[in-house]
């Protein structure tokens, strides 16, 4: 007896996520709650209704694996009476593997610029190494400090350097990939002159650019840089106005090494903030600061209280991404409704889910997983090869030839083939599901939810008849297309 109550504590310790002092995402997620439910009263705002069940399961599997779930987890959630089942999928979601998976190219795409095109066989190198990190729960301060500490020269198999390999080593290009991306600060406009608009001058920029100088060059043996045309130098100093101070003389990666301490500090609320308001843009459609790239204070972040609560509460938790995400995706914000009466309210009050495009991995993975394929790497770089990248996919539209791809393309070809082995031939030809039943397989497996009762009318009649092939298993297929190529696939709602 006393052997089964130990086995039976076990299992429930390892199968129960116990959160430390300060990192209970629930708690964060209540606080979340409280500063957007103080900002609808104040307005008179009446948010959406909550998601029902299907609504954020598809949400939720897209956002935190990348890809829509499968219609076995589909039909367990739904079935599921459990007042915490979110909770618990979430935990779970997040202890996946497709969470390092989808996340690995979110911040890979993030953080590499899109200039670094040339360097894309360095990508699947990158990814894995984020990957490991993510897998781990490495701290978002450590990874970004070892993406700017990296030692310098040929990549030779270190994954970390390609940051600084993507921007071709140039003190001017890390100086503007640094600031904007992991400080929100755009400073790019300075290069040249000083800023049209914001504060940053032209000596600003240089002075952060003299921390990616490398000091031994002309026996300078110190943290300065030369200003373009000019045969002025300056010496490196912080955006803060703050000088750095270092021990002995300077080598190749002192400037980065003293300049990442400054970066990733508790102290400095740029960092902090800044990483926050991408993964809240990430996960929300729109930052708390917008564009996300100007924390300057020049723009007031549509909830301040929050902003600050959540930066607050990331440093407090040790820069923890998956704490953070945990507490984004439980609070009642991200789990409204993108439907309904809230549709006219301003995005930036998130009373309502904002709908947005589908990156290009997330839309090939959901299609392959949907469909019951094969991944073919091949298939998705020629995929790929038509979407861009973008932070804001809320923003995005399908262009004509991504519309294309999707339309007549091989993914979409290969996905509803009766020829392949995948879902649609097993549902077409499982013995014990008539018309309705494959009907509803179908949807659940396209868009994690069971059809309408008018929507199962029409479609039981199309395929009865056949289509316009007078087929039932061909008109099954169109179906099953339909369902990829509709907007409501696409779309993160």
């Amino acid at each position: 007896m006393n052997r089964l109550f130990a086995l039976l504590t076990l299992v429930f310790v390892f199968a129960s996520p116990v959160f430390a002092a300060g990192r209970d995402p629930a708690e964060l997620a209540r606080r979340i709650d409280r500063h957007l439910e103080e900002a609808w009263k104040r307005e008179r705002i009446q948010p959406a209704a909550k998601t029902d069940d299907a609504e954020f399961l598809r949400r939720v599997s897209l956002d935190l694996t990348g890809r829509v779930p499968t219609m076995s987890v589909v039909r367990s959630f739904l079935a599921d009476k459990t007042a915490d089942k979110r909770e618990k999928l979430i935990d779970r979601l997040v202890s996946q593997p497709g969470y390092a998976a989808h996340f690995s190219r979110v911040w890979r795409q993030r953080w590499l610029p899109q200039s670094a095109a040339q360097f894309e066989e360095l990508w699947p190198e990158f990814e894995e190494w984020l990957r490991s990190q993510l897998r781990g729960n490495v701290s978002y301060d450590r990874m970004v400090r070892s993406l700017l500490v990296a030692s310098g020269g040929p990549m030779a198999g270190r994954s970390d350097r390609v940051f600084l390999q993507a921007n071709e080593y140039k003190p001017a290009n890390l100086a503007g990939g640094t600031a904007r991306l992991f400080l929100g600060l755009n400073l790019d406009c300075a290069q040249c002159h000083n800023h049209p608009f914001a504060r940053w001058t032209k000596e600003q920029f240089w002075e952060f650019a003299a921390f990616f100088a490398d000091p031994r060059t002309e026996g300078k043996r110190a943290l300065r840089i030369a200003l373009p045309d000019s045969k002025k130098e300056v010496a490196a100093r912080f955006v803060d106005g703050g000088e750095p101070k270092w021990a002995g003389e300077p080598n190749a990666t002192t400037g980065r090494a003293v300049l990442a301490d400054w970066l990733v500090s508790p102290k400095n609320s740029y960092f902090a903030k800044n990483a926050v308001n991408r993964v809240w843009a990430g996960l929300f459609g729109l930052g708390l600061v917008e564009p996300i790239d100007d924390l300057s204070g020049e723009i007031k972040p549509s909830h301040p209280e929050l902003l600050n609560d959540l930066a607050d509460a990331f440093i407090a938790s040790g820069f923890d991404l998956q704490y953070l995400i945990r507490a984004l995706v439980r609070s009642r914000a991200y789990q409204l409704t993108s439907v309904g009466s809230a549709a006219d309210l301003p995005p930036s009050m998130f009373a309502r889910f904002i709908p947005r495009s589908m990156s290009g991995d997330q839309l090939f993975d959901s299609v392959v997983l949907a469909a019951g394929l094969e991944t073919r790497e091949a298939n998705r770089a020629a995929f790929l090869a038509r979407f861009g990248q973008s932070e804001h996919p809320a923003e995005e539209g399908r262009t004509i030839l991504q519309s294309l791809t999707l339309m007549n393309g091989k993914t979409l070809t290969d996905a509803t083939s009766l020829k392949e082995r995948g879902a649609l031939a097993a549902i077409a030809d499982a013995p014990f599901l008539d018309t309705a039943g494959r009907i509803d397989a179908l949807f659940l497996a396209a868009l994690a939810r069971s059809p309408s009762p008018g929507e199962l009318k029409r479609f039981v009649a199309f395929v009865d008849a056949g289509g316009a092939s007078r087929d039932p298993r061909r008109a099954l297929a169109s179906v099953f297309w339909a369902l990829l190529n509709s907007h409501e696939f696409a779309v993160i709602h």
